[in-house]
């Protein structure tokens, strides 16, 4: 908002003082049908585009034109348009058009993923950082909401006719429908008559840069720091949109440009936004103690499951541990609650069970134990660990808060799914044989601080300089790709467990019915889980951003290079 006119403050005897710099205003209600300044960028490169077409949307570029004009319901910095050539009916295995998409135009448009307004510019986490809840990253709402809505383009494929109603709501109460309706009211006059326009969430992929720059004795520091990291953010955030490819030489040459640095050693990574590395918690069990005083289970805590053994196994849900971890890292209630976590128990016989866990904020300290209380009941075989005493318990668990660790994924969450335990074990071996099943590309030798890993379930898909696997594979079966999750592996889930197993139709299934819920869990469960995997199947074997498997998918980079004086 934007004051023409100066305000003046007065006190007797005095003359006027210009306190216009020193007034904010502040609004009880919102303000409506307002929109934001279509920034001078934006005009010069889309203007001459948009009218080159007469303002009418025939071509793919002119609605990548429009959704870049547009500044509301969100000011859009990011966009892209695809249509009917490319969805793909992957019941034939993407050999066919899919039959609902004639005259279909989709689209994925956001906001902008940098933070350029502070004098230190930086990332914007969209899929953790609970502190930009108020920003419009999409149509769908603040920050994570539109997470909710990756799933709709299996909706879109598998329940049309819910899917369409929904987005095509005459009356919406909703705001993202309410956005999405003011988009389409817009566009109408402008596309071919009977165009069906469908909104949906971007896939974000964020990557860091890593390794060490070094500059010259004579160099401030800190200075060099928030220069060249701040030109490198504005020229990824003018550069920014879906399946833009992102270069390592992009990155450097904004170093190598200046005289005070002497040496250059980056390369490009999966972030830590995704996927942080693990650290293990060792705790020894004494011989006196007793399992019970270990594992306990308080109905309080999961009211959706009841404590019967008669599979031969004990349900818990509560884990007490004595603070004094071998290894001496140290422990505390922040590392642990609210984390996806692997426990692996080992007994005198030396027997292992890995178990996935995932814990809620109900973590606490007394005065010699942590107590974790999960959000998830945990089965332990009676015959192994209860009978037999517990030698050591491991917390494998990521450093800090990451996408990866959102994961509930358990046999022992099967409710939340609509499965039983058997079938979570089977959808397990799934995805292991899925991983097992892509090949080795090549060798490779970078400069990644080691250990690099991807890991998903124990399987591990990089091991810098050791392999990569499933890359640019002819079949989905062979690509650990977005693509390849939501049009091969998940069908095959939805219809083995879903259609065929529970006997789902999905045609009349309502996607906001408890029946997708369901479904819902299970999918972002994996996805939270594979996302790393997804994200450095990009990569080339140089780490260049590169290889994109979707249209709505976009690259984010962070860095996280170490600076330092150097020859």
């Amino acid at each position: 908002m934007k004051i023409n006119n100066k305000i003046y403050a007065t006190y007797a005897g005095s003359s006027p003082i210009d306190i216009t710099s020193n007034i904010r205003l502040v609004f009880n209600g919102d303000i409506v049908n307002g929109v934001d300044f279509e920034d001078q960028q934006s005009i010069k490169n889309n203007a001459p585009l948009y009218f080159a077409s007469g303002t009418k949307l025939i071509s793919v570029q002119d609605f990548i034109s429009y959704f870049k004009g547009l500044s509301s319901p969100i000011k859009v910095k990011n966009s892209i348009a695809w249509g009917q050539g490319e969805i793909e009916d992957f019941t034939n295995g993407g050999e066919k058009t899919y039959k609902y998409t004639q005259n279909t135009v989709c689209y994925a448009i956001s906001s902008s993923l940098y933070n350029t307004k502070s004098s230190v510019y930086s990332v914007i986490d969209v899929l953790n950082d609970s502190t930009n809840s108020e920003s419009m990253f999409t149509v769908y709402g603040p920050s994570r909401d539109y997470l909710s809505h990756i799933t709709d383009y299996l909706k879109f494929l598998l329940s049309y006719d819910s899917f369409h109603n929904v987005q095509y709501m005459n009356n919406p109460s909703e705001q993202w429908l309410k956005n999405i309706k003011k988009i389409r009211d817009d566009m109408t006059p402008r596309v071919i008559m009977g165009s069906k326009i469908y909104s949906f969430a971007p896939i974000v992929q964020y990557y860091d840069v890593v390794g060490n720059v070094s500059v010259d004795s004579l160099s401030k520091l800190q200075e060099y720091k928030i220069d060249v990291e701040n030109e490198i953010y504005k020229w990824l955030d003018n550069n920014c949109n879906y399946g833009k490819k992102i270069y390592k030489s992009d990155i450097v040459k904004f170093f190598t440009k200046r005289p005070e640095t002497s040496y250059v050693d980056v390369d490009i990574r999966v972030s830590d936004i995704i996927r942080q590395q693990n650290v293990k918690f060792s705790f020894p069990i004494l011989s006196s103690t007793s399992t019970d005083s270990i594992f306990k289970y308080n109905i309080n805590n999961d009211l959706n499951h009841t404590v019967d053994a008669a599979d031969g196994n004990t349900k818990f849900n509560v884990i007490v541990l004595n603070k004094n971890e071998a290894s001496g890292n140290k422990i505390s209630v922040d590392n642990i609650k609210n984390k996806s976590m692997i426990m692996t128990i080992i007994n005198d016989a030396g027997v292992t069970e890995e178990i996935n866990i995932q814990t809620t904020d109900k973590v606490y300290e007394t005065e010699s134990n942590i107590v974790i209380n999960t959000g998830n009941t945990f089965e332990i075989k009676t015959t192994d660990f209860v009978e037999n005493h517990i030698n050591r318990i491991e917390l494998s668990v990521a450093i800090d808060v990451d996408f990866y660790s959102k994961s509930n994924f358990s046999i022992n969450n099967s409710f939340n799914y609509g499965l039983n335990r058997k079938q979570c074990e089977d959808i397990q071996n799934d995805i292991v044989e899925w991983i097992s099943n892509s090949t080795t590309v090549n060798n490779a030798n970078r400069a990644i601080p080691l250990p690099y890993f991807v890991t998903t379930l124990d399987q591990t898909t990089r091991a810098e300089t050791i392999m990569r696997k499933g890359i640019l594979q002819n079949k989905y079966e062979n690509q650990l790709t977005e693509k390849a999750f939501w049009m091969w592996f998940i069908p095959k889930i939805l219809t083995k467990y879903y259609k065929d197993g529970i006997g789902y139709e999905f045609e009349t299934l309502d996607i906001n019915g408890s029946e997708w819920k369901k479904i819902d869990n299970l999918i972002m469960d994996l996805y939270c889980m594979m996302k790393p995997v997804f994200a450095d199947s990009i990569l080339d074997d140089n780490n260049n951003i590169v290889g994109f498997s979707m249209d709505n998918e976009i690259p984010v980079v962070r860095l996280k290079i170490n600076y330092k004086y150097g020859n």
